[in-house]
Formats: C-alpha cells, sequence, structure tokens
C-alpha cells in the first residue's frame, strides 16, 4: 500500500528528481566506511538513507510523510559496534541491501554471497534501485530543500561493482582500506561481538538478516571471492581466515578496475584529512567549500605493523601505490 502511496506522486513526483546518479560508499567491513558516509553525509547537498526511515526502509518517502508530525528527536547513543561512533534518528544507514536481497535471493546461500556480473541485471531491480533512489531523496527534502545527491553505503556493493556501474553510468564509487593488521584485528573483535550478542537475543540476528548486514555474526556470509575456494565462515574466529579474506577482496578489486571506482585510503585521509578532502571534491565534481571540515571526522592514529603477512604487506603496497588510491589523483578542487 505504501508503495502504491508513493508511486502515485503524492507525496513527490518522481520526475523531478532528474538526476539519481549517486555516490556510493563500498568495501569491506571496518575499512572505514561507516566515518566516510558520516563525512559526506554533513555536506547539505548530500541525500542518504537514514534511522528515521525504519521500520519502513524500503517506502522513505510515505513513511516520512505519515510519521514527520509524530517525530521525535532523539539523544544520540552509541552503535553496537563498541567502536565508539554514536547515532541518532538522522544518521546515514546503509539499507539498499534489502533490495538487492529481494530481486537477487540466487546470490545468497546459507555463508556465501556470489559475485555479479553485468548479464546478471534484471530490468525488474534496476527499476526498483532507481525508484528508491529517487524516494530517498525526496525524503530528505522534506527536512533539506537543498539535497540533491543520492549517497548509499552498501558494503556489500563491492561484489557487483560491475553492475553497478552499468546501472549507474555516471556514479562515483569510493573503496576504503586501511592497513592490513589494525583492519584485520578490528575485524575478528567485531566478528565475536557480534556472534555474543546474537547467542544473547535472537532479535539481533533476525534485525542484521533483514538488512542484509551479513559481515558478522551468526548470519555471516562471505563474498565468494576465487581466492576463498579453501575458506569458509566456521573460520571466523581466526586471524588466518581474515588475512585471506582481505586480501581476497582487495586482489580482486584491484585486478578489476572500473573507471568510476577509486580507492580510498583511511590511513592517509586520517594523516591528512584536509588533502583528501581536495581530492574528494574534485573526484565527485563539488565544491571543496561544500565539504565540511575534514578534521572533525578524521583523527590521525599510528598503526602497528608488527603480525603484518608479506603478502597483505604487498598488496596493501600495491593500494598505496595504486592509480586508483584517490591519494594520488590531483585535486583540481572547484
Amino acid at each position: 500500500m505504501m508503495e502504491e502511496l508513493e508511486q502515485s506522486g503524492r507525496f513527490g513526483k518522481f520526475d523531478e528528481i532528474e538526476n539519481i546518479d549517486p555516490i556510493y560508499i563500498c568495501g569491506l567491513a571496518r575499512s572505514g566506511t561507516t566515518i566516510l558516509l558520516r563525512y559526506l553525509d554533513s555536506t547539505l547537498t548530500m541525500a542518504s538513507p537514514s534511522y528515521r526511515d525504519m521500520p519502513f526502509p524500503t517506502t522513505p518517502l510515505a513513511w516520512r510523510h505519515f510519521s514527520r508530525p509524530r517525530q521525535l528527536a532523539l539523544e544520540p547513543l552509541e552503535r553496537g559496534h563498541g567502536d565508539g561512533i554514536t547515532i541518532d534518528a538522522d544518521s546515514p544507514e546503509a539499507f539498499e541491501e534489502i533490495i538487492w536481497k529481494q530481486y537477487y535471493p540466487e546470490h545468497y546461500s546459507n555463508d556465501q554471497i556470489n559475485l555479479w556480473e553485468t548479464l546478471d541485471e534484471k530490468p525488474e531491480a534496476t527499476a526498483a534501485l532507481r525508484s528508491w533512489g529517487r524516494k530517498v531523496i525526496l525524503a530528505r527534502k522534506y527536512d533539506n530543500p537543498l539535497a540533491n545527491r543520492l549517497l548509499i553505503k552498501n558494503n556489500a556493493g563491492i561484489a557487483r561493482l560491475s553492475l553497478i556501474t552499468k546501472i549507474y553510468p555516471n556514479a562515483k564509487i569510493l573503496v576504503p582500506f586501511r592497513h592490513p593488521v589494525a583492519h584485520v584485528a578490528s575485524l575478528i573483535k567485531r566478528h565475536i561481538r557480534s556472534d555474543s550478542s546474537q547467542e544473547i537475543s535472537r532479535f539481533n540476528k533476525r534485525y542484521m538478516d533483514d538488512l542484509g548486514h551479513y559481515e558478522f555474526g551468526k548470519g555471516m556470509k562471505i563474498i565468494n571471492y576465487p581466492g576463498m575456494k579453501m575458506w569458509n565462515v566456521s573460520q571466523a574466529e581466526s586471524t588466518d581466515f581474515w588475512f585471506a579474506y582481505w586480501m581476497a577482496c582487495y586482489g580482486f578489486l584491484l585486478d578489476n578496475p572500473h573507471d568510476q571506482v577509486m580507492f580510498f585510503d583511511h590511513d592517509a585521509a586520517s594523516a591528512a584529512p584536509d588533502k583528501m578532502a581536495d581530492r574528494l571534491a574534485a573526484f565527485l565534481g563539488i565544491a571543496r567549500t561544500n565539504l565540511n571540515d575534514p578534521n572533525e571526522f578524521y583523527q590521525n592514529r599510528p598503526h602497528d605493523s608488527f603480525g603484518l603477512p608479506k603478502e597483505a604487506g604487498e598488496l596493501w603496497e600495491r593500494l598505496r601505490q595504486s592509480p586508483k588510491n584517490l591519494i594520488h589523483q590531483t585535486s583540481g578542487a572547484i
């Protein structure tokens, strides 16, 4: 019913949103995707899904219309990751995976997510994704008339970059990466935390499963990269597993580049926030003055290389030196 009301144009006309070429943030979990999302979402022209879209994240426009007179201002609280990041009802969140699950169920098995190819495109799925994007923009315009650029975080997007770039030929896609030792330590800690919380509460697992957040815990599914054939989720409390996953992910991405995709060096951004903000503005085609102070989001933290496997270190160096690393782009900020 809510979908039909949205399609009727009662809450806003879809044809008013001419450009939905999104900015995507995709990456292995714990790579800095949330910080990058929050930084870009702080720009007034961005339109992201938010917690306020719950419990109807696929019909944000209708729900915004009906809930707005009764909405409450909620005090910020720390999210369940235990990483010190606080959220409130208006914080951006990742909901797009719900649509991919709905239209591509064959890509999801008990413990794996299979890669997409351009030939996998389904017209009805593309139409649904575009429609949802327009609804997100219109929903955000209720409170911010300047919101006109769709900003999507979806970690699992790295499993389908070739299809995303086909659906949105003018999209801009950012793939964050971190030093592998710090990244793997964070992945293991988060997985154990999720596993424990889902042991206590069935709701926690169902909530994450319903949203398609399969990165950790008892509902974990790994993206089926070629380098993961010998690994499975039962090994996810092993450091070796996460280093293998890290290498399989970023090795695949390096070997399959796309013009619209740029690696985002989280460590470099933390060491030189203003320099990275210049590169971001140029890549995204927005005025540098429209971006907020990145120093409020990025702080330099040293990382330890102790225990770094040689292969992971070599791959990390390839990422750092890659011409697709945003830090190496000329700023050209406008």
